[in-house]
């Protein structure tokens, strides 16, 4: 249940720093580095959306959940990172809302889920701002903001991958 709380935070900020990432690399015109980010942005959003779907399919209790008003911020937060969908179940607080019916099978998939999201997203986001911070290792820390942009960045990314 400590997690229900603080994953949602850490993952909208993983997510605004990887789009304001996102957003230096095309500003910048670094065309690779930008294609290669957006990338890491919407990959697990459609693998997140596919096990959403696939659920609602198969798994008829949960298909018939009733997604509750508080629950909403949590399914939008689940297509950005597998483990909130743990939080959908968790019941955290006792909230009726945050007690999703997930089958078995999908209970199963998820830290799979949130492996191959690591792999697909966090770690070459990584290694794309290390890319970044390589080229730009002779700035001066506090011009223009890109530097500072950059490790915020990596910092939330490392930060995602070790929670």
């Amino acid at each position: 249940h400590k997690t229900a709380l603080l994953l949602p935070s850490l993952t909208l900020a993983d997510f605004i720093t990887d789009v304001a990432f996102c957003v230096l690399m095309f500003e910048e015109d670094h065309k690779k580095l930008f294609l290669a980010s957006l990338t890491c942005l919407i990959l697990p959003v459609v693998v997140n959306l596919i096990l959403l779907r696939a659920e609602r399919q198969r798994n008829e209790k949960f298909a018939k959940w009733k997604i509750k008003k508080i629950a909403w911020p949590f399914v939008a937060l689940a297509a950005l990172n597998v483990d909130i969908l743990r939080v959908l179940s968790s019941g955290v607080f006792r909230l009726e809302a945050l007690k999703a019916p997930w089958s078995l099978r999908a209970k199963a998939e998820m830290p799979r889920r949130g492996m191959a999201v690591h792999f697909l997203e966090d770690i070459p986001q990584l290694v794309i701002q290390a890319i970044y911070l390589t080229l730009h290792r002779d700035e001066d820390l506090s011009g223009e903001g890109r530097i500072p942009v950059a490790i915020v960045t990596m910092a939330a990314t490392v930060a995602s991958i070790v929670c």
